[in-house]
């Protein structure tokens, strides 16, 4: 019976190693595992940071030309704004010399009538009448202060 004890004993001792064995392997495996874990943790990691850094940059120059552009939106309004005010100031001024040529035409056709028509109109022996420019009428409030 004392070497059933004995083998007994070798037996469990035999299972004990086998199992502390096996253990081991588990943490070393548990261990390389939480190891690799622990590496694409900070491959990813370093991955955000980077394509962090590389979205930050895009955004500072993408509010760069934003800027940018509004200025060029302003100084383009400003531009507008006075290419319309010199536009209309010369329409203004076209209008305004269209009025005058229509003005001198109209005094130059009365000046041409009167010439070719005074020579002819006039016999030889009468003495030329300088014809009188025209008086405007004024309105009055008084209709019967005016002579007559």
């Amino acid at each position: 019976m004392k070497k059933f004890f004995v083998v007994l004993v070798c037996v469990g001792l035999a299972v004990s190693l086998i199992t502390l064995v096996s253990v081991m392997g588990e943490t070393t495996a548990l261990r390389e595992e939480a190891r690799k874990g622990k590496q694409k943790y900070d491959a990813l990691k370093t991955m955000y940071d980077r394509e962090k850094a590389d979205w930050l940059a895009s955004a500072d120059e993408l509010n760069a030309d934003n800027a940018a552009l509004a200025l060029e939106k302003q100084a383009l309004a400003a531009a507008l704004k006075e290419a319309r005010q010199e536009a209309d100031a010369a329409r203004n001024e076209g209008e305004a010399l269209t009025a005058e040529k229509n003005e001198i035409s109209g005094r130059v056709s009365d000046i041409l009538a009167l010439l070719t028509s005074g020579p002819e109109a006039a016999p030889a022996e009468t003495p030329k009448e300088t014809p009188r420019p025209k008086r405007p009428v004024l309105p009055s409030h008084h209709a019967d202060a005016l002579p007559q």
